[in-house]
Order: C-alpha cells, then structure tokens, then sequence
C-alpha cells in the first residue's frame, strides 16, 4: 500500500500568559501534541481591560502551527484550559493559505516589512467647478476654527 504524505494544517494560537510565565513551558505543551511552530510572533507585556484569573498585565504573543492531525486540537484546548496558571486565555483559528503565505502580521520575529500601506488624502469639492483636490491640513484647520467660532 502506498501512503500518501498527511496535509498539514496551519492555525494561529493566540494567547495570553500569566505575568511571569515562560513561553517555553506552552512550546513543551504544543509539542506534545505533535504541532510545530512554523512562525513565532513577539511577545509583549499588555495591561488588561479587566483583571483575568485576578491578573491585570499578562504577556501576549502568537505562533502559527503546523496541526498534522486536527483531532488533536479538541485535547490541546483541553489542556490550555487546565492550565490557567500559565495561559490566560487562548484562541485558536484556522487559517486560510493565503493568510500565512503572504499576510504581512505573520512574518516571524525579526523579519523586516518593507511593505507601505498608501494614504489617501481628504477630497474637497470645489463649488464653482465642481472638480475634487486634495485638502491640505492647514485649509481643515481654517474651515474648523470657522464652524467652532
């Protein structure tokens, strides 16, 4: 019998850590699983909206997995759930090819972005002709002094 190679499929983990708390100790857990790290995005120290498990900072990060089996998703989020000492909250996607081909948030640690994102400039309706141009700060400025006054 011929095996075929398994395909493998790629999630994003996004998680909270307790403060504290070593990623390597959630890398443990994921290999146990079977499940690659395939990018690994940085990890930032966050003050909380609300205090979780009596916490108001936590460390955030997020790492794209490769998953060969999908059946072992349900035991990860088992096991993330037992271990509220070390991961606060977590949440785990499926994503789309194209997201983790070319989506410039899931460059790895250290990678530039050469990337610019174009900004549009305000558009202002010239009344005799009726033709747009661009609006400059300082006419926006005016026209708000004009309103406030």
């Amino acid at each position: 019998m011929i095996e075929t190679p398994q395909k493998k499929t790629v999630y994003e983990l996004g998680f909270l850590l307790a403060p504290g708390k070593d990623s390597s100790e959630l890398k443990k857990i994921l290999a146990g699983f079977g499940m690659a790290i395939t990018k690994e995005g940085e990890i930032k120290n966050v003050e909380l909206a609300y205090e979780i498990e009596k916490q108001s900072s936590a460390l955030f990060g997020f790492y794209y997995l490769d998953i060969p089996e999908p059946e072992s998703i349900e035991a990860l989020t088992n096991a993330l759930n037992l271990r509220k000492d070390l991961v606060l909250r977590f949440l785990l996607i499926k994503l789309p090819k194209a997201a983790y081909e070319e989506n410039p948030r899931g460059r790895g640690v250290g990678e530039d972005s050469s990337e610019t994102v174009p900004v549009k400039k305000p558009l202002r309706v010239v009344p005799e002709s009726g033709v747009t141009e661009p609006v400059s700060n300082e006419s926006l400025e005016e026209s708000l002094e004009e309103i406030l006054k």
